[in-house]
């Protein structure tokens, strides 16, 4: 399909790119940086099953997470698993702490091969909006074109989710 080959090299394009685009002028020297994916390090992280009663801005709630070493590993395991795989997943993190570029290692290389994924960042949401139509948002401000999802169902669209706050 177009649309996905499209998401592909919009993933890839991101982290091949440098980690700082800067531009010397006509300087004869230059600085190169990086590129991101070259810089990306699969990080120590804590998750948790979300339930209604937690606050998660209570620390007694992180002493029982489960903590892992590649969160990229981790992530793909979850999305395949038959119950926790139709939940939504959000990332969160300080400012800074690599959520984005996470997001993207995970559209480009790690979950490219199973899964089409669309990142779809939490500001850019209506929340009345369905995961459909917030999808369908999200292709068209990508893609710049109507997508015109509309007439699927969520299970039809992609049951696993995630968000980057």
């Amino acid at each position: 399909m177009e649309i996905l080959a499209r998401y592909e090299k919009k993933y890839a394009r991101y982290i091949t790119s440098p980690i700082i685009e800067y531009d010397m002028g006509n300087s004869v020297e230059e600085i190169v940086f990086p590129a991101k994916r070259n810089i990306f390090i699969p990080q120590a992280f804590q998750a948790l099953a979300f339930r209604r009663q937690m606050s998660l801005e209570q620390t007694d709630i992180w002493k029982n997470a489960f903590s892992g070493q590649d969160i990229g590993q981790y992530i793909g395991s979850i999305l395949r698993h038959p119950k926790y795989g139709e939940l939504p997943l959000l990332i969160l993190g300080l400012p800074g702490a690599g959520k984005t570029l996470l997001c993207h290692m995970l559209a480009a290389q790690i979950l490219f091969s199973e899964y089409h994924v669309i990142i779809i960042r939490l500001r850019d949401t209506i929340a009345e909006d369905t995961i459909v139509k917030q999808i369908s948002a999200q292709m068209e401000r990508d893609l710049e074109e109507e997508c015109g999802l509309e007439g699927y169902s969520p299970g039809q669209a992609g049951q696993a989710g995630a968000a980057d706050l």
